[in-house]
C-alpha cells in the first residue's frame, strides 16, 4: 500500500465533511451478506508483491473506537460514503483490521458499507506512518479493489483483491460457516463420491481370491509365536474372554488404540510400524483393497510376519476412524449451539484432523456396494472390521474370528451396542465373509494355532450368496 499512499492521502478527510456518528446495535447474527469479513490477499498495479488483508464485521460503536484510536477526526469519519444520511448509518456494515504489504509495511485498516452497497470505504495507516489517516476503497462485487484520488491524471489506481478463507470470530457468521457434513472433507471421509460397485457378489470373490493369492505368493512369509510384550495367561494374553484383557479391548472397544497403547495394552503397541504403514499407503499409487494394504504391512513390520502385519493394518485403521468420526461428533455438537464461535474457532482444526485422515482414505477402494446409499455412509467402517477379523484369526484362529462376528452383529441386532450404530446387513454379510476366509488353509498355515482343518480351499464361496448381487 506505500506506493499509491502519495497518491491519495486525505482524500476522504475534506470531502466528507463533519458527519456525526449514530451507534447502531451490535450485530448478533452475521450472514454471508458481509462480504468483507475474512482474509484476502492482493496485488497492485504499483507492486506485484502479494499483500494481506484481513477483516472482521463490527458495530458501529466498535467501528468509532477503532477510527479514533487510528487518529481519524469526527468529521472525517467516512459516512458520505457508505451511510449519506443518518438513516442509512445503523443499517450500514463496519470493518476493523490489518494489513501487510508485500514491501513488509504493516497497519490497521478501518471501514464501512452502504446498506446494499458492493463498496469499502475508510482508512488504513501504517504502524510506522505518524500521519494518520489515507483514503481508500475496495469493491468487492468485481474482485477488484481501487484507489481513487480526484484530480489526478489517472483517478484509479486499481489492486487485484482476491478472498482467501474466513477466520474465527470474524463476524461472517454461522451463515457463512457451512455444516461438517457439506464440506468435501467430510464428504471424502465418508466415501460419498466414491463410485458404485456393479456385480458386487462377483467383485467381492475377486477380492478374497485375490488376498488368499497374495498371501499364498508373498515370499518368506510365515506365523510368529507372540507380540512383544505378550503374556501367556492374564491382561496382557491373547485370551480375550478374560474380564480387561488387552486383545478384547483393542477388538472389542470404540478406542483408539494409541490411547490403549499409553495405558500399555501389548496389542496396540506397534506405532512405529503403523506410521511407516500409513506412509507407505500415502505413497503408494492407491486404488487399495484389503490384501494391498497385508501386502505394504509385510514390508514395514519386518520379517513378514503375517500375524503382526494384520494387526498393525488393523491397528492404523481403527485408529483413523475413529479420529475422524470423533472431529465429525465435536463438529456436529458445537454447531447445533446457539452460539457459533465455538464452532467457527473449531472448524478448521477439524478439517484438518479429516484431509490427515482422508490422506489414508483416498487410497483405499470402498468395499461398500453403494457408498452414497443412507445406509452406507461409512467408508472406514468395513475396513477395519475386515482386519479385526483377520487378526483374531490370525492371533487365535478361524473359529474363534466368526465367534467375535457372531458376537457383534447379535449385540447390534438387539441393540445393545452403544459405541457405533445398530445392525448393518451389508457389512454383518461382508464381514462373515472375512471370517469365513480366515479358515482357509492358506491363513490357517499363517495363523498361530498351527492347526490345519479339512476345508475345501474354497470355502469362502459358502458365504457370497448373502451378499447382494
Amino acid at each position: 500500500m506505500r506506493a499509491v499512499r502519495h497518491r491519495i492521502r486525505g482524500l476522504w478527510v475534506a470531502a466528507l465533511g463533519a458527519a456525526t456518528l449514530a451507534a447502531a446495535p451490535a450485530l448478533a447474527d452475521h450472514d454471508p451478506s458481509h462480504a468483507f469479513s475474512g482474509n484476502f490477499t492482493y496485488t497492485t498495479q504499483d507492486d506485484a508483491r502479494p499483500g494481506t488483508i484481513s477483516l472482521r464485521a463490527v458495530d458501529a460503536a466498535a467501528a468509532e473506537g477503532v477510527f479514533t484510536a487510528m487518529g481519524a477526526l469526527p468529521g472525517a469519519i467516512p459516512y458520505g460514503g457508505c451511510a449519506p444520511t443518518a438513516a442509512d448509518r445503523p443499517r450500514s456494515q463496519y470493518y476493523v483490521g490489518r494489513y501487510h504489504a508485500g514491501s513488509g509495511e504493516e497497519g490497521r485498516i478501518a471501514g464501512c458499507v452502504a446498506p446494499g452497497g458492493s463498496f469499502l470505504f475508510g482508512w488504513y495507516r501504517s504502524d510506522a506512518q505518524a500521519q494518520p489517516n489515507v483514503a481508500w476503497g475496495i469493491s468487492f462485487s468485481t474482485s477488484f479493489g481501487s484507489f481513487a484520488a480526484p484530480g489526478e491524471a489517472n483517478p484509479e489506481r486499481r489492486m487485484e483483491l482476491r478472498f482467501a478463507g474466513h477466520f474465527p470470530d470474524d463476524g461472517a457468521g454461522a451463515a457463512t460457516l457451512p455444516p461438517i457434513e457439506t464440506t468435501p472433507e467430510y464428504q471424502t471421509f465418508l466415501g460419498l463420491n466414491d463410485p458404485d460397485r456393479r456385480g458386487y457378489r462377483a467383485w467381492v470373490r475377486h477380492m478374497m481370491e485375490r488376498y488368499l493369492l497374495q498371501m499364498r505368493s508373498y515370499y518368506g512369509i510365515k506365523s510368529m509365536d507372540k507380540v512383544p510384550g505378550e503374556t501367556r495367561f492374564g491382561k496382557h494374553s491373547d485370551l480375550w474372554l478374560l474380564s480387561g484383557n488387552d486383545l478384547f479391548e483393542l477388538l472389542g472397544l470404540s478406542i483408539p488404540p494409541n490411547t490403549l497403547a499409553t495405558r500399555g495394552n501389548v496389542f496396540a503397541r506397534t506405532t512405529r510400524a503403523e506410521a511407516d504403514l500409513r506412509k507407505a499407503i500415502e505413497r503408494s499409487r492407491g486404488n487399495l483393497l484389503p490384501g494391498d494394504v497385508v501386502v505394504l504391512a509385510l514390508m514395514e513390520v519386518g520379517q513378514a510376519r503375517y500375524p503382526l502385519a494384520v494387526l498393525t493394518a488393523h491397528n492404523l485403521l481403527k485408529q483413523v476412524a475413529l479420529t475422524g468420526r470423533e472431529a465429525i461428533r465435536t463438529a456436529d455438537d458445537l454447531y447445533a449451539l446457539s452460539d457459533k464461535s465455538a464452532y467457527a474457532r473449531a472448524l478448521p482444526g477439524i478439517l484438518a484432523t479429516l484431509r490427515a485422515q482422508n490422506r489414508v482414505l483416498t487410497k483405499l477402494q470402498s468395499l461398500r456396494r453403494n457408498p452414497d446409499a443412507p445406509n452406507a455412509r461409512d467408508k472406514i467402517g468395513p475396513w477395519y472390521h475386515a482386519f479385526a477379523i483377520l487378526t483374531m484369526g490370525a492371533l487365535r484362529g478361524a473359529n474363534e474370528a466368526k465367534a467375535i462376528v457372531a458376537g457383534e452383529h447379535t449385540a447390534k441386532w438387539l441393540g445393545l451396542f452403544q459405541g457405533e450404530g445398530g445392525l448393518n446387513r451389508e457389512k454383518r454379510n461382508l464381514d462373515i465373509c472375512w471370517s469365513v476366509l480366515t479358515g482357509h488353509r492358506v491363513l490357517e498355515r499363517l495363523d498361530r494355532t498351527y492347526t490345519i482343518t479339512p476345508y475345501p480351499a474354497a470355502l469362502p464361496v459358502l458365504c457370497y450368496p448373502l451378499l447382494p448381487k
